[in-house]
């Protein structure tokens, strides 16, 4: 995407398509761990969630995500939590897939940017299925992973007591039935008003942050003519073609 711009003979070929995927990049907590404490958590999302932490790392790559239900509603944005500065060091092993350059380099970018607040983050950089392993067993303080949401906004995958993608280890039977609910629901508003009170569970909670979603581009040719109205698109990487009625070109 960056190379297009200083190629003529790209450009006469085919446009840019800018894409958000439709999911994000998390940070999940080790609740059985002692040293993570709900203050820790809510001091953690006043820093990485509530304030410019995301503006400054993605630097225009991407979009901060204030909350992992309703991710495309932007009326549901971030307040501060209430929480007492950390007195001493907290030091935390913080796991993710090594092969991932985006995960690598935010671990390592955390790593620097949480001293400030007295936190030290010991960076445990792993193989994609041994990374899974660390999870399942609950060998980390903290861990950076990412979702992929389906068509639907459920988060039952990552957030019901039950699930076996439930790396925090969370445990709230009010939650498990807002998203057994969730789920049922057909009337849009409805699932809305279930999904705004799970948000404010989860606020209270903090079991992981969502932290961004990245953008990502497509070229498309030139022979295919540009809606004159357009949208914001989003999708995963693989079934962005099923939108293509609406594209914003960068």
């Amino acid at each position: 995407a960056a190379a297009y711009n200083n190629s003529p003979d790209w450009q006469r070929s085919f446009n840019i398509l800018r894409y958000r995927k439709f999911g994000y990049t998390y940070l999940v907590f080790n609740l059985e761990r002692q040293k993570i404490t709900p203050n820790l958590r809510r001091l953690l999302y006043n820093i990485l969630v509530k304030g410019n932490f995301a503006e400054k790392y993605l630097n225009g790559n991407g979009d901060p995500v204030h909350t992992p239900f309703l991710l495309l509603n932007d009326k549901v944005l971030p307040s501060l939590r209430r929480v007492e500065v950390l007195k001493s060091p907290v030091r935390l092993r913080m796991v993710t897939n090594s092969e991932s350059k985006t995960r690598r380099e935010l671990v390592l970018f955390l790593q620097q940017y949480l001293k400030t607040f007295n936190v030290y983050l010991e960076p445990v950089f792993l193989e994609y299925q041994t990374f899974l392993q660390y999870l399942r067993r609950g060998d980390f303080d903290m861990a950076v992973s990412g979702f992929m949401l389906d068509i639907d906004y459920d988060l039952t995958d990552i957030l019901h007591s039950e699930s076996h993608f439930n790396y925090a280890g969370y445990r709230n039977p009010e939650m498990d039935a807002l998203l057994e609910r969730g789920i049922r629901e057909m009337d849009r508003l409805k699932r809305e008003k279930i999904y705004r009170s799970a948000h404010a569970l989860w606020l209270n909670d903090l079991p992981f942050l969502p932290l961004f979603s990245l953008y990502y581009h497509v070229g498309i040719s030139t022979d295919i003519k540009i809606p004159k109205t357009v949208s914001t698109l989003i999708g995963a990487e693989g079934d962005f073609l099923i939108n293509i009625s609406d594209w914003k070109t960068k």
